[in-house]
């Protein structure tokens, strides 16, 4: 695919989920997987948590076994879409709450892997977005991701 935010370049995707569960593994650090809700589907986020954490027999989990992970890899922190004010779908905040969720109902627990999800949080000081989310969602989601970017010297740089 070509990506269109980042440089618009052709991504081969070589570098999968599997590979980044091995990455994490190495680094011996937690994993974070963002689903995508501005092109994506819920059916899509709902199987990509069952390929990584369900040890159930299913169509998700023979694929991770094909894919020569036997064992399920319990991913907790799960981010619901990113960035859906601007490149993750240009979201206004009470249309990401509704669809945030949607998302968040069909993302299921497998044994005792308990899931962190996590809202997508405002763009810089948007205090409007903070304030619908909180409203909307309550205390639904485990944590809420922060962006804010500045610039230096002309260029981007997020922190």
């Amino acid at each position: 695919m070509i990506n269109t935010n980042w440089g618009v370049v052709t991504e081969d995707n070589s570098f999968g989920t599997d590979e980044f569960m091995d990455l994490c593994q190495k680094l011996d650090c937690e994993a974070y997987i963002s689903g995508n809700l501005g092109s994506g589907t819920v059916q899509e986020m709902s199987q990509w948590v069952e390929y990584l954490n369900s040890d159930n027999v299913s169509p998700m989990t023979d694929l991770r076994k094909q894919n020569g992970r036997e064992k399920s890899y319990g991913v907790k922190f799960w981010g619901v879409g990113n960035e859906s004010w601007g490149c993750g779908g240009k979201m206004k905040a009470q249309y990401y709450a509704d669809k945030a969720l949607q998302f968040s109902a069909f993302l299921k627990n497998y044994g005792s892997n308990n899931l962190k999800q996590i809202a997508v949080g405002p763009n810089a000081t948007d205090y409007n977005w903070t304030d619908v989310l909180m409203r909307e969602t309550g205390t639904h989601f485990w944590g809420i991701s922060l962006h804010y970017y500045t610039t230096l010297n002309g260029s981007y740089h997020k922190f």
